[in-house]
């Protein structure tokens, strides 16, 4: 069943092809810039394109599949919770609706995670830019770099220049490096999918209110929430509702809280 580990596993999973690609960028930049002679910048950047298309390929699929299990899987938890209730005409499977829903999420998805590659290609193309400025300094001779200065040239790219190789600047203007960025995107979906499907089913049938789970969170946001019960709609008095705790940052980016059904009894 969806959960904070399998967000997890999934958020971790999804992330590594991201941080491999990062590295194989810095790795490509390094080998043809520190080097003495000259270095080809188209050569370069097609190879970036290599890198960040073969990230595609494997990365889209693995995302589009933890978005399917997780909402399908929060359906099902839902089934299973609103079965010992003892209610019987419980949905089952996927309704056309749901279908549409996740074909809508993993849409959603993909344009993010785009925006995120886009990002790092042109974040590539400044950092070769800074590299060869940089490179200017370390000759010392026409016949190009000593051994020495081209060592230490490598280190400036790796510890210093590399900084730069961002991929996207966020809404809060904060930049993230493609990895930080790809990790706090993934946990932030798999835990909106995670959401989504239990909230929907639990909506569909009849249900109003949900639970907050409790992980001892630091979080100022979501520690007035842990284990809270929220009503979806603001139909049910005495609660505060889903939309007031996520207007007060519950749900943030990277938050590791789900909404689980609420103990039975606590609608009447």
């Amino acid at each position: 069943m969806a959960s904070r580990t399998s967000i997890e596993n999934g958020t971790q999973e999804i992330t590594s092809l991201f941080s491999k690609a990062n590295k194989a960028i810095l790795a490509l930049i390094v080998a043809n810039y520190a080097r003495a002679g000259d270095t080809s910048d188209t050569f370069v950047s097609l190879g970036v394109m290599k890198i960040l298309s073969n990230l595609e390929k494997k990365a889209f699929p693995l995302i589009k599949k933890q978005i399917e299990w997780h909402y399908i899987s929060s359906l099902k938890q839902a089934d299973a919770n609103i079965l010992r209730d003892g209610v019987e005409n419980v949905i089952k499977g996927l309704t056309e609706v749901d279908k549409l829903k996740i074909k809508g999420m993993v849409s959603q998805a993909f344009y993010e995670y785009e925006e995120a590659v886009k990002g790092e290609f042109m974040s590539a193309q400044k950092l070769m830019t800074m590299v060869k400025q940089e490179r200017l300094k370390y000759i010392l001779t026409p016949e190009g770099l000593n051994s020495f200065n081209q060592k230490q040239l490598k280190k400036d790219i790796v510890e210093n220049l590399s900084k730069d190789l961002t991929s996207l600047t966020y809404r809060s203007g904060r930049r993230w490096k493609l990895e930080t960025y790809a990790e706090m995107l993934s946990r932030t979906k798999l835990t909106e999918v995670s959401n989504n499907g239990m909230t929907d089913r639990l909506l569909n049938s009849g249900y109003d209110l949900v639970q907050v789970t409790v992980h001892g969170t630091d979080c100022e946001l979501c520690k007035p929430y842990e284990g809270k019960i929220l009503s979806m709609t603001g139909r049910t008095a005495g609660f505060p509702t889903v939309d007031e705790a996520e207007s007060n940052g519950l749900m943030h980016p990277n938050c590791r809280h789900r909404y689980v059904k609420a103990p039975l009894g606590m609608e009447n």
